[in-house]
C-alpha cells in the first residue's frame, strides 16, 4: 500500500543555498522544510548543494585569512622580509672581500667570513629567491585583503597591482639599494653568518640555479660576473665615491 505524504508542497524558493548561507543545517536542508525563503540560488550555491558533506566539511574559508588585524600583520611581514632579503643581496652583490676582512673585530670572524664572501655569488642568488618568494606572498596577501567575498576578479586584480607595485618599488628595491650601499659592510658582518646557516636547506637548488644561470650567459654569448670581477668594480667604485 502507497504512503502518501500529508505535509504541504512549498514552493522551490524555500531551497536553500548550501552550508555557507547562515541558515541552520546547511545542506541537509531541502523543500518542504517550512523555514523562512533565503537568497536566490547562484551557480557556486548549485555546485555546493551537489558536493557530498564530507567534502564540504572540509572546505577551506573564503578568504586565506579569516582576520583583518592578522592578514594586515602578515601582509606587513613579507613586505619586511622583502624589504630585508633585498638589502641583504644588494649588501652581498656590492661586497668586497678585503674590505670586509678589513674590518672584521678579531681573526676568528676573519676565519669564518673567507669562505663565506668566498661563495657571495650563491649567497646573493639565495637572498634573491627569498627576496621573491617574498613578494609573491605579500602580493598574494594584499589580493586576499581586496577579495572581501572569497572572488578574484579584474578591478581586485587591478587595485591589487596598483597598491602592491608601487610599495615593493619603494621597499623592495629602492630603499635597499640605498641600504646597501651605505651601510652593507657592517650588515654582512653581523648576519652574513647566521643567513648562510638560515638559507643552509636551500643550498643545492641554489647552486643549481646558479649554475643554469652561468650556463645560459656563456650559450648567449654574455660576459659571466666571477669574484675577481666583482672586486675589480667595487674597486673602482671606492676610488670614484
Amino acid at each position: 500500500m502507497a504512503v502518501t505524504s500529508t505535509s504541504p508542497r512549498r514552493p522551490p524558493q524555500y531551497l536553500l543555498s548550501g552550508p555557507f548561507s547562515g541558515a541552520r543545517g546547511g545542506l541537509g536542508y531541502v523543500l518542504g522544510n517550512g523555514l523562512p525563503p533565503v537568497r536566490p540560488v547562484t551557480s557556486r550555491t548549485r555546485i555546493l548543494n551537489t558536493c557530498p558533506p564530507a567534502l564540504l566539511a572540509a572546505a577551506p574559508p573564503a578568504n586565506l585569512i579569516q582576520s583583518e588585524l592578522e592578514a594586515v600583520l602578515w601582509t606587513l611581514a613579507a613586505l619586511l622580509l622583502a624589504a630585508a632579503f633585498a638589502t641583504l643581496r644588494g649588501a652581498l652583490v656590492h661586497s668586497h672581500p678585503d674590505r670586509l676582512l678589513d674590518r672584521a673585530r678579531d681573526a676568528e670572524q676573519r676565519s669564518r667570513l673567507t669562505p663565506l664572501l668566498a661563495r657571495a655569488d650563491t649567497l646573493a642568488t639565495s637572498a634573491g629567491l627569498f627576496k621573491l618568494t617574498s613578494e609573491l606572498a605579500f602580493l598574494a596577501l594584499v589580493l586576499d585583503l581586496l577579495s572581501t567575498d572569497g572572488a578574484l576578479n579584474w578591478t581586485n586584480f587591478g587595485l591589487g597591482l596598483a597598491i602592491g607595485a608601487p610599495l615593493l618599488l619603494l621597499f623592495a628595491e629602492g630603499l635597499p639599494a640605498a641600504i646597501a650601499r651605505r651601510h652593507g659592510d657592517s650588515l654582512l658582518l653581523r648576519t652574513l653568518g647566521a643567513f648562510h646557516a638560515f638559507q643552509w636547506p636551500l643550498a643545492l637548488p641554489v647552486a643549481l640555479l646558479e649554475g643554469l644561470r652561468r650556463t645560459l650567459l656563456r650559450a648567449l654569448g654574455l660576459p659571466v660576473a666571477t669574484d675577481s670581477a666583482r672586486r675589480i668594480v667595487e674597486g673602482l667604485r671606492e676610488v670614484i665615491e
